[in-house]
């Protein structure tokens, strides 16, 4: 594993279509972006969502230990770089 692709990054074939995605900004960008309403501590408002397209990458569902409810981790990554990702189940 030489941890890049020498071909070519498998999202190249769809960079038109995930240019032309309304509202969606590279990883590169999004890793200093947080939503407005979270860092106060208030309610999300879809006004300040941040959306990014790419390819889900080691994805691991787990359960947690404090109450065994399942969550998954995983990363992002697009042309330009590459995020964590955490998601947690709701009721």
């Amino acid at each position: 594993m030489l941890g890049f692709f020498v071909s070519g990054h498998p999202l190249d074939k769809y960079a038109e279509k995930l240019r032309n995605l309304v509202g969606v900004i590279p990883t590169a960008r999004s890793a200093g972006a947080q939503a407005a309403g979270e860092a106060l501590g208030g309610q999300p408002d879809p006004a300040d969502e941040i959306r990014v397209a790419g390819m889900i990458l080691g994805l691991k569902v787990q359960k947690s230990k404090r109450d065994q409810k399942l969550y998954a981790q995983a990363a992002l990554e697009d042309a330009t770089g590459k995020i964590d990702l955490i998601c947690f189940s709701r009721d």
